[in-house]
């Protein structure tokens, strides 16, 4: 192995933790945003005069999608690869994060919150891929339980401070 590779190789070690490091943190932040509307129940159906079923409706449409496209995003990490589904997935979360902090009608809380639900859905399947592309398949169990660790510890976080 030349010097060259040697650093290459090193410095791809620090890289790929700060990948998934960035990765897991996105899924502690779709955990801490999926939970959290309980905790602003009451002020949005107070803000935009939400009945109870359209409130649920809203709220469901984040796992609705969640839950779709759990076969297409697979289906898109092997083909696009973990780091674009896992980028355009977060992209879409932002945008869906911004437009539900400033919708001023239901439809953009709809739109926002499906954002969301779209863009967090890739996340822990772009995160499996990484750590079995990326790290020692005998570290694969004990990366998963951190990650999920600190995916629930999003939820906590979210039911807590707010």
């Amino acid at each position: 192995m030349t010097i060259s590779t040697q650093r290459k190789d090193k410095k791809f070690l620090h890289t790929r933790w700060l990948i998934w490091g960035i990765l897991v943190l996105g899924y502690a932040i779709n955990f801490f945003y999926s939970l959290s509307m309980g905790v602003v129940k009451d002020s949005l159906m107070v803000e935009f005069s939400l009945t109870e079923s359209l409130f649920v409706s809203i709220a469901n449409t984040f796992s609705i999608l969640y839950l779709v496209m759990q076969i297409p995003t697979g289906i898109l990490v092997d083909t696009l690869g973990a780091k674009k589904t896992a980028g355009f997935g977060t992209l879409l979360t932002v945008i869906g994060i911004f437009l539900f902090a400033t919708a001023k009608g239901v439809p953009s809380l709809y739109i926002g919150r499906s954002l969301v639900g779209l863009g967090a859905s890739v996340s822990y399947v772009s995160i499996l891929k990484i750590q079995s592309k990326w790290f020692e398949s005998e570290k694969f169990g004990t990366m998963t339980g951190i990650t999920c660790f600190v995916g629930a510890m999003g939820g906590v976080v979210g039911q807590a401070t707010l």
